[in-house]
């Protein structure tokens, strides 16, 4: 079983179209904030999604019904593509509320008390992750990681991409619009820049579906932790050559 969280993203949506078409998985949950119209679905998958809506700002008023959902669901691998940015968020304090807050309840909330129940948990990050930097988005997005892993989940993997291409954003974004052919360009010589979403989302699943010990070694796993529990990453080379994998 899945839980997908942020299945409406550039990302998400990858993840759950992969997740869905996954013999692997036979009962799925989206959850979000928004949620994917049931009919863009190919109809033989519609009978293992179910899709629940959450509002993530009442995580600290108690007990409420999505957490209670995600607890109940005892989810076998928990999928993590929710995100914002600092152009929609405007401030730091509502980025980390997103980027970091919103994350770190729901994979609490998904982890189930049952202690002979290995579950996987597997979050996209970004490649610039770092808690000693300067950018307070790297920073946010390595404290994320780390409180994720100190989470306690049996085996937690850590998607770092580097640009990602072929996304289809609703609004326009001169910083990509200008970064994309240069990424491009570079990617001629490197593997290790940029990476189709699609790309990313089958890596994620793949991971999902065999864990850190049973990964190729294409995936150049590593484990690492900002000071505290190790974790698995995959960066953005790994990534593309788990989305050449025939799984």
């Amino acid at each position: 079983s899945a839980l997908v969280l942020g299945g409406t993203g550039q990302v998400g949506r990858h993840v759950l179209r992969e997740v869905l078409g996954s013999a692997h998985f036979t009962r799925v949950c989206e959850a979000g904030r928004r949620l994917t119209p049931l009919e863009s679905f190919p109809e033989h998958v519609r009978a293992k999604l179910d899709q629940r809506k959450v509002d993530f700002d009442k995580a600290d008023s108690g007990i409420d019904d999505w957490q209670d959902t995600f607890r109940e669901g005892k989810f076998d691998v928990v999928f993590i593509a929710l995100a914002t940015n600092m152009r929609d968020a405007k401030t730091h304090e509502n980025f980390e509320k997103v980027d970091k807050d919103y994350v770190l309840n729901a994979a609490r909330a998904a982890k189930t008390s049952d202690a002979s129940q290995r579950q996987r948990l597997v979050y996209v990050s970004s490649g610039v992750a770092n808690k000693d930097a300067y950018s307070f988005y790297s920073r946010c997005k390595a404290a994320t990681e780390q409180g994720l892993a100190d989470i306690g989940y049996a085996d937690t993997i850590v998607f770092r991409p580097g640009f990602l291409r072929n996304t289809n954003r609703l609004v326009f974004r001169p910083v990509e619009a200008i970064a994309g052919p240069i990424f491009t360009g570079l990617s001629l010589f490197t593997d290790k820049l940029q990476i189709n979403v699609d790309q990313l989302g089958k890596g994620m699943r793949i991971a999902g579906e065999r864990g850190t010990a049973d990964l190729p070694p294409s995936a150049e796993a590593t484990k690492t932790n900002w000071g505290s529990r190790n974790f698995t990453v995959i960066a953005n080379r790994g990534a593309r050559a788990l989305a050449q994998q025939d799984m």
